[in-house]
């Protein structure tokens, strides 16, 4: 993984070859609030480039407070869909 994707300095956490559903996904959760413009910006390049959806959280604030967590997709629109629903018990898995 690139030194650049460190997760103290990209603002992220990067999990690339993750499995969703039926797609090989790149996952990033923010380290912060949210990822950083061009961290965000690398990672759907990246997606385009090796055609692989990117799936990603929001961390929700309100009054400087946590309340919540809202998940994107960015991909093919099959894809965008799919994480429009939501996840779901079948994308819970145990360790």
């Amino acid at each position: 993984m690139p030194e650049e994707l460190r997760p103290d300095r990209c603002g992220a956490i990067v999990i690339f070859n993750r499995e969703w559903r039926h797609w090989r996904i790149v996952v990033a959760i923010p380290t912060g609030p949210e990822i950083p413009p061009a961290t965000l910006e690398w990672l759907k390049a990246h997606a385009r480039e090796h055609a692989l959806p990117l799936l990603f959280d929001l961390r929700l604030m309100k009054d400087g407070k946590y309340i919540g967590i809202k998940e994107m997709g960015y991909g093919p629109p099959a894809f965008v869909e799919a994480v429009k629903l939501g996840i779901g018990p079948q994308d819970i898995f145990t360790l």
